[in-house]
């Protein structure tokens, strides 16, 4: 491990129109010592090119940038490479389409980090939500508390006091990586979530501390690899996600089994009630019988009309409730 250095980790797919805000963003920073790789996620366009091009402007400034490519297999898998490249003091991980909003952002996450025993792995910043349209600022984020030490896992669970997972704004000290993550390896399939595996194993394990500035613009774009349109992929996206989530949560020791099934009850039913409300709208009746058997199996709560319907799908399909459903309302107005 290189003491002081700091490490960007970034996934990239299709995005030469947009990258470069994000390079600009890092090499105009403050923090003197820094080394980002950029993954490319098996990109159509010229964004190898992009990247390319502005190595020797890294250089120039004293930083490295490294290009790596990869054939197209998620987010996830890009960043499980990167974690076993990951030489530096320091770990960020922003997105491709985001960028730095302040020259110093770096310095300042890193310079709060530095001031805390290894009792604290974590220091984020505020985000500025950017509009793809306007470019302006459509929000921004508060804490409750900045300069403090505190654990901040149950805000990151019940998503509460200003807590966002998007990545960028947070950075964690790589010493600690491989006690968190073992082997520096996070659950991998095309649309795993890899901003959760990253840092909740940090935030259970260590504490976080909060900087009172606004230092990390996220872009609310729309189209963007992170949407998804059609039945058949909203269903594949939320089901990876709840893969994802079973498979941190099971692997971390450190967690403890009541924590482990407070955390599961509260956020797969979140999960599911995206699937099942997916699986109605599209009146895939086999589709909600799986669901619904699967949030049994797994303990996560069902609400009372998610449960009526159940019954009724044991007989009967999604779209003659929906048109019993119907014909009482008519008769009720």
């Amino acid at each position: 491990m290189v003491e002081g250095l700091v490490n960007l980790v970034t996934p990239a797919y299709n995005c030469a129109g947009h990258i470069s805000r994000l390079l600009d963003s890092v090499l105009i920073q403050t923090y003197p010592m820094i080394k980002m790789y950029v993954i490319d996620d098996g990109s159509t366009d010229n964004t190898r090119e992009v990247i390319i091009d502005y190595i020797p402007l890294f250089v120039r400034k004293g930083y490295e940038l490294k290009y790596i490519y990869q054939e197209n297999a998620g987010q996830s898998c890009a960043i499980n490479n990167a974690l076993k490249l990951v030489d530096g003091e320091f770990l960020l991980w922003p997105d491709s389409d985001d960028w730095y909003k302040e020259p110093d952002s770096i310095e300042k996450l890193v310079e709060t980090l530095m001031g805390f025993d290894d009792e604290v792995g974590v220091a984020r910043c505020r985000y500025e939500f950017v509009s793809d349209h306007t470019f302006q600022t459509v929000r921004t984020n508060i804490f409750p508390n900045y300069g403090i030490a505190e654990c901040i896992s149950d805000d990151a669970i019940h998503q509460r006091n200003g807590f966002v997972w998007y990545p960028g704004g947070y950075v964690v000290k790589t010493k600690l990586l491989d006690k968190f993550i073992p082997n520096r390896s996070i659950y991998v399939e095309k649309n795993a979530g890899q901003n959760f595996q990253l840092l909740f194993p940090y935030l259970v394990n260590s504490k976080c501390v909060s900087i009172d500035a606004v230092l990390y613009c996220y872009l609310l774009r729309e189209g963007s690899q992170s949407r998804s349109n059609g039945f058949e992929e909203r269903r594949r996206k939320v089901e990876a996600y709840i893969r994802t989530y079973i498979n941190t949560m099971d692997n971390m020791s450190t967690l403890g089994d009541l924590k482990r099934d407070e955390y599961k009850k509260y956020v797969l039913p979140v999960f599911y009630s995206k699937l099942l409300k997916n699986d109605v709208e599209n009146q895939e009746t086999d589709s909600f019988r799986q669901h619904v058997r699967e949030c049994k199996r797994l303990n996560a709560p069902l609400s009372k009309q998610n449960r009526r319907l159940y019954w009724w799908t044991k007989l009967f399909g999604i779209k003659s409730y929906m048109i019993i459903g119907r014909f009482f309302n008519k008769l009720s107005a």
